[in-house]
């Protein structure tokens, strides 16, 4: 049983989803300069690009337990076969299908009692391509998971 908690879980969980499924070709991880240099070298597509998560959102900050909440992403991105929009909505399509993918296999996963997380909702939809990179086009996937942790104050962390 996987516990999807933090960043390198999620990261481990989405690596492997990616050697798993058919249609992905290779997952690559980092920042905007990494991607570039990838779109740059040129891609197997379709690839997943998994994003850092967005910094979380503390919900009851009155109390000493509070919620976070953070989103998780992951970009697929394909190559459309022309510049016709038929074939950009073909490659936009099938990016949106595997995005999709994912979000079956992690309920899957999650109903089976092979990962335990907190889900609060899935969101998807078309994003813009990589700087450099205008052949690709792609759909993000934002995974809203909550995580309850202790916030206590600490008075050894104080001077």
């Amino acid at each position: 049983m996987l516990q999807l908690t933090d960043f390198n879980s999620y990261k481990a969980y989405f690596e492997g989803l990616a050697v798993s499924h058919v249609d992905i070709k290779e997952s690559v991880f980092g920042d905007t300069e990494v991607l570039l240099n990838k779109v740059k070298a040129g891609f197997q597509t379709p690839f997943i690009f998994i994003e850092r998560y967005k910094p979380p959102i503390i919900l009851d900050q009155n109390s000493d337990n509070y919620l976070s909440s953070k989103i998780f992403s992951v970009v697929v991105y394909t190559t459309p076969s022309s510049e016709k929009f038929s074939d950009q909505d073909a490659a936009y399509s099938t990016c949106e299908s595997i995005a999709l993918d994912l979000i079956s296999k992690l309920l899957k996963d999650y109903n089976e009692g092979l990962i335990v997380c907190s889900f609060k909702n899935f969101k998807y939809g078309e994003v813009e391509p990589p700087m450099g990179g205008n052949k690709y086009v792609g759909c993000r996937l934002e995974l809203n998971y909550s995580n309850p942790e202790g916030l206590a104050y600490n008075p050894a962390k104080w001077q």
